[in-house]
């Protein structure tokens, strides 16, 4: 019984807070992306963590809002540690603390509710246990997991202040009502009320979340179709330059015709070289998807003297779909091409490298750049007076690398403007 009792203790008191809110912020942080050195940082996290749960409780007692205060510390001291370990950003970790202790009040209101009628303790602690794990896990599947893989950026501060409300008034009500002189079945009543206003408020805030996904994704589907409108021009642009070519190609054998009876041909020959050498622009990479886009661009680059200088190790790339190859590296080059067709054609050169770097496939594209580039938030920002379709392009290009486990830096320094990718290597 002296097991029971500690157990019991422990789930009504401040130690189950503490415990409850650590496991509903694995439910909703997990995903992120660990930072560096995480091995070290999280375990000093966790003993940090559980030691705040320990110090609160050496706070004075100044009145009925006590035990609030302590969840709320402790709730505070979570959100630090989570930024410290996850890379991510720090609305992202409001927005994951919000919903953790917004499902921690539920668990907590539905597990008293459920158990108020029973007297025996250890059944009433067994059930207690069984039904907090039940809620976890549901919330895990509807609304955790649903969401594992949506990706969106949390860019309107009102999405949080919304959150964080909601753990307010949460946090508030369950003080009023221990503090309260309730019957069993009042308790109870009031308990429910609690934990279906908890479920809306979860509800209400991922709906909010799967909106910010979907505008996401939209944002990049404009973007893609606003690309292909500019690839059909490009592809228009460089039939048109093999049909100029075609066609002087059919002048000079006709002329070579003429000349093979004078026997003066060395001119004729060298400007059907020249008429043919739009066909040996072709790419070999040992990726077909990335020689595709690379051929295309070099044909568009010889059309408008932009010089491309090219090692490229395409099979490390095998592990990346067609779709995402054609729109990273079409996009990079595509802005690439846009920002050294305002130079004098002596400085249009592009430069594009991929290779192997230990476990890593390394990609750099680089290009001169005159002009100054503003970053907001390590995106750069459009100089275009249309940002409706503008801007997308690098957001899309980090999606993709960061759906394949990637970091991507875009960098602006000495005149000259760079992309930096860094894939861990795979094996498709």
């Amino acid at each position: 019984m002296e097991i029971v009792e500690f157990l019991w203790s422990v789930t009504r008191g401040l130690d189950g807070f503490v415990i409850a809110l650590f496991i509903c912020e694995l439910i909703f942080s997990l995903p992120a992306k660990l930072r560096r050195h995480a091995r070290i940082t999280i375990p000093v996290s966790l003993v940090i963590y559980f030691a705040a749960g320990w110090v609160v409780r050496y706070i004075p007692w100044f009145g009925r809002f006590t035990p609030s205060v302590y969840c709320l510390i402790v709730f505070a001291v979570s959100i630090a540690l989570q930024q410290l370990c996850f890379n991510q950003s720090f609305k992202i970790t409001l927005f994951n603390s919000s919903a953790a202790y917004i499902l921690q009040n539920l668990a907590l209101n539905v597990k008293e509710a459920a158990t108020a009628a029973i007297d025996d303790r250890v059944w009433k602690l067994v059930a207690q246990i069984v039904i907090e794990i039940a809620v976890f896990v549901a919330y895990y599947f509807l609304l955790a997991r649903r969401n594992k893989f949506k990706k969106a950026e949390i860019t309107n501060f009102h999405i949080v202040v919304i959150a964080l409300f909601s753990v307010l008034v949460s946090n508030i009500f369950f003080t009023v009502i221990a503090a309260s002189r309730f019957n069993m079945w009042q308790t109870v009543a009031v308990k429910c009320i609690l934990a279906i206003c908890c479920n809306l408020a979860l509800f209400f805030q991922f709906m909010i979340f799967r909106n910010a996904a979907l505008n996401n994704e939209k944002a990049i589907v404009e973007q893609l179709l606003v690309n292909e409108q500019k690839q059909h021009k490009m592809s228009q642009e460089n039939i048109d330059l093999i049909n100029i070519k075609c066609h002087d190609l059919k002048k000079q054998i006709g002329l070579l015709r003429k000349c093979s009876e004078s026997g003066d041909m060395s001119g004729l020959i060298s400007d059907v070289q020249n008429a043919v050498s739009v066909y040996d622009e072709s790419v070999d990479t040992g990726n077909s998807n990335l020689d595709l886009v690379l051929t295309e661009k070099q044909l568009y680059c010889m059309k408008n003297k932009i010089r491309v200088e090219l090692m490229a190790d395409g099979e490390k790339l095998n592990f990346m779909s067609a779709a995402d190859i054609y729109s990273l590296f079409g996009n990079a080059l595509d802005n690439a091409i846009e920002s050294v067709l305002e130079l004098d054609e002596s400085e249009r050169v592009i430069n594009m490298d991929i290779r192997q770097k230990n476990d890593f496939v390394s990609v750099a594209v680089s290009n001169p750049c005159k002009k100054n580039v503003s970053f907001e938030r390590g995106i750069p920002l459009t100089s275009k007076a249309d940002e409706k379709y503008h801007g997308y392009g690098t957001r899309s290009m980090k999606y993709i690398v960061e759906k394949y486990g990637g970091n991507i830096v875009f960098r602006e320094k000495n005149d000259t403007f760079s992309v930096y990718i860094m894939f861990p290597l795979r094996v498709k």
